[in-house]
């Protein structure tokens, strides 16, 4: 996926969140210490990205573990949020030796 479709799937995936949260634009940045305009020119589609550290502070807002959770086609899904949650609570050590797990011991250090 090209980086200009990722970024409009994570727009248009946090305008969907932010009002099943049932808030709004300016309740989000606020609670996330950001600029209103950053986060509205964000969402209306002038700016066509965001820094990471500051999707992560917006998500943070909105109760979302991950940024990540954006990337996904459903970010409704409670079993992705579910294992992102997982992911992102786990040690390196843990993530290594279950991906190597699931990958049948076919990683490539």
């Amino acid at each position: 996926m090209a980086d200009k479709e990722l970024w409009e799937r994570r727009r248009r995936n946090l305008r969907a969140l932010i009002a099943t949260k049932q808030t709004n634009a300016t309740q989000v940045a606020t609670n996330a210490n950001l600029s209103k305009n950053t986060l509205r020119k964000f969402l209306s589609g002038e700016t066509i990205s965001m820094k990471w550290d500051t999707l992560e502070k917006v998500c943070k807002a909105l109760d979302i573990k991950t940024p990540m959770v954006l990337d996904a086609d459903n970010p409704f899904a409670e079993s992705k949020e579910q294992l992102y949650k997982m992911v992102f609570d786990m040690s390196d050590e843990d993530a290594k030796k279950l991906l190597k797990d699931l990958s049948g011991g076919n990683l490539n250090p």
